[in-house]
């Protein structure tokens, strides 16, 4: 082979081992370890943009999984609440847990000792159910047979034949479960303002959009702790295909960031 001429640039393409889409983590270290700050990071990977503003205390929604049914626990009492926000009932250290399922009609409340004991109904209603936290955080069991704690309220919610779990947190306690989860907390704190506003901004599109963020428990990326594998099913995890786990691209944030 001929040998490469002076100068000659070689190009190698790739990417590390996610999307491979917006912005990446380590360059944006780079670029903070160099003393960028968050703003200028954002305007290297996002060229042409601008920075705008969203409260950090409006609820998103996020779509956790189909189902049939959504089984919900916590290490401390915690309440099945109508969708005006009436108690329906509340966990004890008896019964530790709750179960939701719809039947095409009418939602169906059960409680047990154990996530896989015997299910005794607690009420019948049209209404959609919500499960909210008292001191701990709750815990959503999945259909592929792990526990994963989310910040926020859980929401059992029709979806056709099926049932939908769905995570009800503000914008804040979303933020708290991702960046950690995309940069380490050591890391210059310009890198993580940049990551939090490369998080936010789909999220935004979404709104905006009137859609929920998706996200699959499999891979979720705002979990406050890691998963348990209880048993319950062996079927194997679905891969995310979260749009909340997705980086901004300059398209999807209407060339606007959002902060």
């Amino acid at each position: 082979q001929a040998p490469l001429p002076e100068g000659a640039r070689i190009v190698v393409p790739g990417h590390g081992w996610g999307h491979g889409r917006g912005m990446g983590q380590w360059g944006a270290k780079g670029l903070a370890d160099q003393g960028k700050a968050y703003t200028q990071i954002l305007s290297t990977y996002y060229p042409g943009t601008t920075l705008g503003a969203r409260a950090s205390t409006e609820d998103i929604r996020v779509l956790l999984e189909t189902s049939s049914d959504v089984i919900a626990s916590s290490d401390q009492p915690f309440t099945a609440r109508w969708s005006n926000n009436s108690i329906i009932a509340t966990s004890d250290a008896t019964y530790r847990y709750f179960k939701a399922t719809w039947d095409g009609t009418n939602y169906h409340l059960y409680k047990s000792t154990a996530w896989n004991g015997t299910w005794t109904l607690v009420k019948t209603t049209p209404s959609i159910i919500v499960f909210k936290p008292g001191s701990a955080m709750i815990q959503l069991i999945t259909s592929g047979g792990s526990i994963h704690v989310y910040r926020g309220a859980i929401e059992a919610h029709q979806g056709g034949s099926s049932i939908n779990s769905i995570n009800v947190l503000t914008m804040q306690q979303y933020l708290y479960g991702v960046v950690p989860r995309e940069s380490p907390a050591s890391w210059p704190a310009e890198e993580l303002k940049a990551q939090a506003v490369a998080a936010r901004t789909p999220l935004d599109a979404r709104i905006r959009r009137g859609r929920r963020a998706r996200a699959t428990t499999s891979a979720s990326p705002h979990r406050a702790r890691a998963t348990v594998d209880t048993g319950r099913s062996r079927a194997r995890p679905r891969r995310s295909r979260s749009s909340s786990r997705r980086a901004p691209t300059a398209r999807s944030m209407r060339r606007r960031a959002r902060c």
